[in-house]
């Protein structure tokens, strides 16, 4: 494998990163059983050539969470890069829990097919080296009531004469407040909190519970050809299981939000998830979550030849 070439002034920056001060939410919303899985094909199963596996985690109660997070500081922690400093971020994306299976391996995780984030470190971080599907946007949060705005670059309507403009791309909202359910306890008891509720919402077999206490990040990295217009340089699955380091609080959140996703020409996310007819959806089940995490090196499963 050959040496990575340091750039003057490259934003790359190398894993393990931190994270703290971070304010996440957690939005479970019933899904499509076809969707999900075509979603699984597209993206694990056609390129692996069936050697790296996903289907989704529950088939017949198919579902998604949408994770929102106001970051109050992101650092790499390496050796050479922890001079850079920190930086604020929110991210926006749609996690797909599903069973990732490989040679001699079996475990739940979740495929990330969207994801939106603020800061443009962040981006060429996370698509660089893990390959999240990040895509730059802006985000606005407001605690109470509770929502958050995603704003990125879209294109309403398909054609050479239409310019690509800002345009809202997700839209979650409290739109009947009711006092939230603190979870206290430690990390442990918090994470078991949050299945619980998820489990009930949704009428999923409590044997789940235990699958969910650990669920890490899969992703297909892949960069576009330079000189083939449908071809890959590079491909591969990689594994990232983000550590969550403490704990400082969190509620389970009673209020009924409104999931509001626009629709473009360019971008189908109700449609790709399977969430049903129009543009409005509710959420089934929210938390919130106060935590610190990690992210270390990931895991790459499988690599194209």
């Amino acid at each position: 494998m050959a040496n990575y070439v340091e750039g003057d002034g490259d934003w790359v920056l190398r894993p393990p990163g931190r994270l703290d001060g971070v304010t996440m939410y957690a939005f479970v919303v019933k899904a499509g059983q076809a969707e999900l899985q075509a979603l699984c094909d597209k993206f694990i199963n056609t390129p692996s050539g069936g050697l790296v596996t996903a289907a989704p985690l529950v088939p017949h109660i198919p579902f998604v969470v949408l994770v929102c997070a106001d970051i109050a500081r992101g650092a790499s922690l390496d050796a050479d890069d922890t001079a850079r400093g920190w930086q604020t971020e929110r991210d926006v994306g749609f996690f797909v829990p599903i069973t990732l299976t490989w040679p001699g391996h079996s475990r739940p995780a979740a495929l990330l097919p969207y994801l939106f984030v603020s800061n443009f470190v962040a981006v060429l971080i996370g698509r660089e080296v893990f390959g999240f599907p990040k895509v730059l946007a802006t985000v606005d949060y407001d605690a109470q009531p509770l929502r958050f705005t995603v704003t990125s670059t879209t294109k309403a309507t398909n054609g050479p004469n239409q310019p690509a403009v800002p345009g809202t791309v997700i839209d979650i909202r409290s739109t009947a407040h009711r006092p939230s359910v603190p979870i206290p306890g430690i990390l442990d008891d918090a994470l078991l909190a949050v299945i619980d509720v998820v489990i009930a919402a949704l009428g999923l077999p409590a044997s789940l519970r235990a699958a969910f206490t650990q669920v890490p990040m899969t992703f297909l990295k892949q960069f576009r050809d330079a000189e083939q217009r449908t071809a890959a340089a590079h491909q591969s699955i990689v594994l990232a299981c983000a550590n969550i380091d403490q704990f400082t609080g969190g509620a389970i959140l009673l209020d009924h939000f409104e999931l509001t996703l626009p629709t473009y020409d360019h971008i189908h996310i109700a449609k790709t998830l399977g969430l049903g007819a129009g543009t409005t959806f509710a959420s089934e089940a929210a938390v919130r979550l106060d935590i610190v995490f990690s992210l270390p090196f990931g895991e790459t499963l499988w690599r194209a030849p």
